[in-house]
Formats: structure tokens, C-alpha cells, sequence
């Protein structure tokens, strides 16, 4: 409160405020249940969070990203930033006798196209 207060005592100082605050950046989070939650990864930066939820997770990482931006010096955020990141999907081919592990709803390991313990 005290830094509103130092921001707002003129008009010049609001406006310096509303920039200071509307200040925001577009960056990717990619979510993944892990277990009985998710886990949600900025790899621009590295910062990850967790949640119990989808929601959840995304608003803890979103948190980290502006406690980051909060407390790391310039030099740290501009030498984390990756700006070339490319978010795609592959295709890889599965040898046809391999099984592939999955959890089912009830947390139990399962095996796709036979095979597995």
C-alpha cells in the first residue's frame, strides 16, 4: 500500500502507476498431470509450479512468474530468457512388440499392445 500511496500522490505519478502495473508479457506455460496433480512449466525461464488442479496449477505458476520478475535482477532474467521456443507435436514411430506404460484412473500401472509386468 505505502508503494501506491508514493505513486498516486499527483497525476503524473498515477499514470506512472497504471504503466508500471499494465506492464505484462505473453509467455507459454505447459501443463502436465503428474500423479494426483499438475505440474506447469514457463520454459521460457524455467519457472515451474504445481497445483492440485488444472487451474490451480496455472495460477501458482503464473505467482512464480511475477515473484520472479519481482526479485531477479535484470542480467539473471535476460540470461534465463529463451525467445527462440517452438511448441510443436512429433510423431515417433513404436516398434510394434514394445508395450507402453500408462497410469489408469485408479493409479495403476497398465501396458498398451500387450506385454509389461
Amino acid at each position: 500500500m505505502r508503494r501506491l500511496k508514493s505513486y498516486c500522490h499527483n497525476a503524473r505519478g498515477w499514470i506512472q502507476y497504471n504503466r508500471m502495473m499494465q506492464q505484462s508479457r505473453r509467455l507459454t506455460a505447459i501443463i502436465e498431470r503428474e500423479g494426483n496433480g499438475y505440474v506447469a512449466l514457463c520454459p521460457e525461464l524455467d519457472v515451474a509450479s504445481q497445483g492440485g488442479s488444472l487451474e490451480e496449477a496455472r495460477s501458482n505458476l503464473i505467482q512464480a512468474l511475477t515473484l520472479f520478475f519481482e526479485t531477479a535482477d535484470a542480467t539473471e532474467i535476460v540470461q534465463r530468457f529463451h525467445s527462440d521456443l517452438f511448441v510443436t507435436q512429433v510423431e515417433a514411430r513404436l516398434d510394434e512388440l514394445s508395450a507402453i506404460p500408462y497410469i489408469d484412473r485408479k493409479n495403476q500401472v497398465r501396458w498398451l499392445r500387450g506385454g509389461g509386468a
